[in-house]
This record gives C-alpha cells, sequence and structure tokens, in this order.
C-alpha cells in the first residue's frame, strides 16, 4: 500500500507543480497586460460561483477555503462518495493553481495539504475495495497528505516530521518514511522543480523587475571588547 500510494502521490504531486507553473507563464505571458485588479475580479467570481453550488451530496463550500475542515471530514470513510471527492479533488486542483499563479492566493500550504488528503481519500477507497480493512482508511489519507508535500515541495524530512506533529505518535513512520521517500524519489527521477523554490524565483523576479543590480560593500572593525 505505501509503494503503491507513494507512485499515486508522486504523479499528482508532478502534474500539480506543472500546472501551477504553466498557470504562472499564462499570467505573466498571454495575459500579461491585465491589470491586478481584473485578475482579482476573475478569481473571486469563480469562487463565488463554486461556493454556492449544492448538487446532491455536493457542497460548494467544501471546494472553498484552506481546506483544514475538509481534510478532518475526509478522515471519516463513508463521509463522501467517490464521485464527490473526484470532483472536490479536480476543483481544488486547478483552482489552488490558478488562484496562486494570479497573485490572489489565500496560501499554498493548507491547500496543498487538502490536495493531498483527496488523492488519499481516493485511494483509500479504492485499496478498502481491494481488500484493506476500513480501520486504515484514514491512516491512508494522512500518508497522502505527508507523501503530497514531501514530493511537492522536495522536502522528505519535513513530511515525515508534519505526519508525527499531526498524529502525535511514530507507530506509522515507517510506512510513512517509505510513502514519502517513494514519491520524492519518482518526483525527483522525473526532474520536474520544486514548487516553493519555482515560486520563490519568480516572486524575487517581479519584485526586482526593471531596477539595477547593486553590489554594497560593507566593512566593519569588531573590537576584542566587543560581545560579538
Amino acid at each position: 500500500v505505501p509503494l503503491l500510494l507513494g507512485a499515486v502521490i508522486a504523479a499528482v504531486a508532478c502534474g500539480y507543480n506543472v500546472v501551477v507553473f504553466a498557470m504562472g507563464k499564462l499570467w505573466g505571458g498571454k495575459l500579461k497586460k491585465v491589470p491586478q485588479w481584473a485578475k482579482l475580479i476573475i478569481v473571486f467570481v469563480l469562487t463565488a460561483v463554486i461556493g454556492v453550488i449544492a448538487v446532491g451530496n455536493f457542497n460548494g463550500a467544501d471546494a472553498l477555503f484552506g481546506g483544514g475542515g475538509l481534510i478532518v471530514k475526509l478522515t471519516v470513510y463513508e463521509q463522501f462518495s467517490w464521485a464527490v471527492i473526484f470532483v472536490l479533488l479536480l476543483i481544488r486542483f486547478f483552482m489552488i493553481a490558478f488562484s496562486t499563479s494570479s497573485g490572489a492566493t489565500g496560501g499554498v500550504f493548507i491547500p496543498m495539504l487538502s490536495i493531498g488528503a483527496l488523492v488519499g481519500a481516493l485511494c483509500g477507497k479504492l485499496f478498502v475495495v481491494m481488500g484493506m480493512d476500513d480501520s486504515l482508511y484514514a491512516t491512508v489519507v494522512m500518508l497522502s497528505m505527508s507523501a503530497f508535500m514531501g514530493a511537492a515541495t522536495r522536502a522528505p524530512l519535513t513530511a515525515l516530521v508534519f505526519m508525527v506533529e499531526c498524529t502525535w505518535s511514530f507507530n506509522n513512520l515507517f510506512y510513512v518514511g517509505i510513502t514519502v521517500f517513494t514519491s520524492y524519489l519518482i518526483c525527483e527521477l522525473v526532474k520536474v522543480e520544486p514548487l516553493y523554490d519555482v515560486l520563490l524565483e519568480r516572486m524575487i523576479e517581479q519584485q526586482n523587475r526593471g531596477k539595477t543590480h547593486q553590489i554594497v560593500e560593507l566593512a566593519y572593525t569588531v573590537q576584542s571588547t566587543a560581545f560579538a
């Protein structure tokens, strides 16, 4: 289960990073001339439309916000159907990338964890159908969250620590390690760039656009009696 989950998470994490980077190029390229206020209105309207939709078991509010409440709901096996989980995954996958690239981001870390939890919920239901005990479903969701974060940001050790902080337990650390490092290694082999690194480079580029680089040298004499 950890090996299969790690492979699935790697595919989704690589796809997520590619979509975020592509959206960034779209906003900074073909849509470069669109004013910032217009970008914010576009994101706001899309978010509002999603939020008011309620069809059957689908509630648009679950697709909004950071995703902390959604993650808690996803740990309950019978909370959502396959279809609802899949629709929520599609919405959050593309809307988070869309809003983050537009400059209207509502955060990256927790929304990213919610995507991992949604993937884990789908995989958990599949594993139960394949014969896994449904008591392990919530564990699969947690493993998926950690692995997605570790793969997308290329921070496997942080992902391991995160799992311990969430569960206050070391019981599943071995399985967390297998899932996290499987997804991490696959993303490294595919050579998709880490999410935070690219977002940081893009932010620095935007902040310094049109400015001239300057090198400033400062020299200080530290006295022998100084505290430093």
